[in-house]
């Protein structure tokens, strides 16, 4: 896998063709989506989407509303790479339908052994995840708009960070010059 990567950043710096460089980020992300759970390297898509999991801006984990559209949009594209990977959109058209090699049933094999629950994958990991926060979510209040820091330095609105003595600031020239105004 640190091959492929390395193939690919290489290819990317010496302006290669398009079609090498998306060709080399279907395999590298092939090679991630069906990695196991007992392989030797580490399990790469677990821990960095555990890393998205943590709001830097907000100095905290997200809640759970928020993360599990984060799980569901690496799920789809894990399936959406999956089935460019078993029916390549250039072969499409030129497919046998009949025999071993249909396109179903190569379709079939890949997501009957890397995109299913309760077999050790990614998709397995993060599908477990998803349901899991989808659970949590249900019972969760809204989100929480407007959150002050414990230092009370930042007042955080959305994901805007806002410092809170320029917006003391900016209240107070907005009423000198509505003050003005009147």
């Amino acid at each position: 896998m640190r091959e492929q990567l390395q193939e690919l950043l290489q290819s990317i710096h010496l302006d290669k063709s398009e079609s090498v460089i998306t060709n080399q980020l279907l395999e590298l992300s092939i090679s991630l989506i069906t990695q196991s759970d007992y392989d030797s390297e580490y399990f790469i898509i677990k821990y960095f989407s555990g890393i998205l999991d943590y709001s830097e801006a907000e100095a905290q984990w997200q809640t759970p509303k928020e993360y599990t559209l984060v799980l569901a949009r690496i799920l789809f594209c894990m399936q959406v790479i999956g089935l460019e990977y078993s029916l390549p959109s250039a072969e499409r058209d030129t497919m046998n339908v009949q025999g071993s090699s249909a396109p179903h049933i190569r379709l079939n094999q890949f997501r009957s052994k890397w995109l299913v629950e309760d077999e050790p994958t990614p998709f397995n990991t993060l599908h477990k995840l998803l349901n899991y926060e989808l659970t949590a979510a249900k019972d969760g209040v809204g989100f929480h708009w407007i959150r002050i820091d414990a230092a009370e330095k930042w007042l955080y609105y959305k994901r805007e960070k806002l410092d809170i003595s320029q917006l003391k600031k900016f209240q107070y020239m907005i009423l000198r010059k509505a003050e003005e105004v009147l």
